[in-house]
């Protein structure tokens, strides 16, 4: 039985490992019509600065994609898909800008801008992480456009993080902001004598993750400037013979399940069981990637590792009374990274308790989904939008929903534009969207609406729009994938052990 058990997992690894060979070689450059190498999903690499801002928009629409097969359990959308999306996008670009774009990319294009992006005191502070410390003092003033924020915009230029406050409720962790809200990281202490690794905080998966020591790129080179676990830096280091796989929307990578004394929040797991990564595909090692590994959050049933998540750990261990993970994540524009993940309880001090509401977890392939009632504009029902569920991932940035319903929703937005393939919406729109989930109307702040400007020289004309189309054949129903673009305006807890997800209004 051990014997047959061990084979079927060897097996299902060289499957894995297969799949993730090909990942490796297969999408993360792509040539289009001679013209530019465009990395087909989100890739952090050292010459993605070139990239104009409606090829960024798509690389998070193909992650999107990607991210969306793999968490409904459907086929993923083909390279040559992905390709396709990416030319059509490149073809609609006007030509000077394209040339424009190629020669110097978006830094140069900015130095011709004729608004300036940046104020008196808002340069950003960089370091070897490009991090930005909240507490540095860049308030609006009232001569601002009241369209795209220019500091949001140098933000997103610069992929600066944006440091959390140190969190004052118990079992807490701060969130760092990850450039203009594209994701949001945590700290962990992990190995003896424990040292700090920066996780990417995703509730769209179940496992934890390092590179290791000796962890290699796709072409054989490095892992980049982070942080690294392995024997020769922790005494209570220990490598299983057991390996593992996963990949994301964008991205992938192997390695050797190891156990190891992991910190979170001051709470100690000892030998708990995860992941170091041997290999990795570019969308993890260029230098500029401000995380060591990601920390799923989901449940541990969709864990690769086949192991239990740090929340089920740490409820296991009696370090938390239940096993809940609540998050309140932060916008990098209101200038006060307040964000945090909460363990084991709910931080009464982030959210509005009359406003609180307790619903089923629907999925049930371990992911945190939600029934939607319906979606306002402006306090008006849209037709025909309801009997639709949200999977709840901290770890997407975008909205994604089949093509019809992005299209109903973009008809309650004046002024909102389509090209054919994606959704554009003017800048310094103040339109009120809301998704209704257990009977309360949740609110989407206008701002998160604007991914960013289409033209990086007018910052209130028309700007990329958050809410994008799946549009693969109809598979995907009534399902949609509501990243950050909702997350940054409700709190949300999660409770493995009731399944049950908890939203409320934000406190003021």
């Amino acid at each position: 039985m051990r014997m047959n058990a061990r084979l079927g997992q060897m097996l299902a690894l060289a499957v894995v490992v297969v799949a993730l060979v090909g990942v490796a070689h297969a999408i993360p450059t792509a040539r289009l019509s001679g013209v530019i190498s465009v990395p087909l999903t989100s890739v952090r690499r050292a010459d993605d600065s070139d990239l104009h801002p409606e090829l960024v928009h798509q690389q998070h629409i193909n992650r999107g994609l990607t991210r969306y097969a793999v968490l409904s359990g459907r086929a993923e959308p083909s390279t040559l898909e992905l390709l396709s999306n990416m030319n059509d996008r490149l073809q609609a670009l006007p030509h000077s800008i394209r040339k424009r774009f190629n020669h110097g990319g978006i830094e140069e294009l900015i130095r011709h801008l004729s608004q300036p992006l940046h104020g008196e005191g808002s340069s950003v502070a960089g370091s070897e992480k490009h991090s930005f410390h909240s507490d540095t003092n860049l308030a609006h003033t009232d001569t601002e456009p009241k369209g795209f924020s220019p500091f949001v915009l140098d933000i997103a230029v610069k992929k600066a993080v944006t440091i959390a406050k140190r969190p004052t409720h118990k079992h807490s962790l701060g969130l760092d902001i990850q450039a203009n809200d594209l994701g949001y990281m945590a700290t962990f202490q992990i190995g003896t004598p424990p040292r700090d690794f920066r996780l990417l905080v995703d509730s769209g998966s179940g496992d934890l993750w390092v590179g290791g020591e000796n962890c290699k790129g796709k072409d054989g080179g490095s892992c980049g400037k982070h942080n690294f676990l392995g024997p020769k830096s922790s005494s209570t280091y220990n490598q299983s013979e057991w390996m593992w796989a996963i990949r994301y929307g964008s991205g992938a990578v192997v390695g050797h399940l190891v156990t190891d004394h992991v910190t979170i929040a001051g709470l100690t797991l000892e030998s708990f069981t995860f992941g170091v990564a041997a290999k990795e595909t570019t969308q993890f090692t260029p230098d500029r990637i401000p995380f060591d590994g990601i920390a799923g959050t989901a449940r541990s049933i969709i864990s690769r590792q086949r192991s239990q998540t740090f929340i089920e750990a740490l409820h296991k261990a009696g370090k938390i009374a239940e096993p809940i993970a609540s998050y309140k994540i932060s916008r990098v524009d209101d200038q006060k990274n307040d964000g945090e993940l909460t363990l084991g309880a709910m931080n009464p001090a982030k959210y509005k308790p009359e406003t609180l509401v307790s619903v089923p977890n629907v999925s049930k392939i371990g992911f945190w989904e939600v029934a939607v009632d319906g979606i306002t504009v402006e306090g008006q029902d849209l037709k025909g939008m309801d009997s639709r569920n949200a999977i709840l991932d901290t770890g997407s940035t975008l909205f994604l929903a089949p093509k019809e319903d992005v299209a109903t929703i973009h008809s309650g937005i004046p002024g909102a534009r389509y090209n054919g393939k994606a959704w554009s919406i003017p800048c310094n729109t103040t339109t009120a969207l809301a998704l209704k989930i257990g009977g309360r109307e949740f609110s989407i702040d206008a701002r998160d609406l604007s991914f960013v400007p289409m033209d990086l020289r007018n910052l209130n004309g028309y700007c990329m729009s958050s809410i994008c189309e799946v549009n693969l054949k109809g598979k995907y129903g009534g399902h949609w994938l509501v990243g950050d673009v909702f997350l940054k305006n409700v709190y949300m807890s999660t409770n493995v052990r009731t399944n049950q997800i908890s939203l409320a209004k934000l406190a003021d």
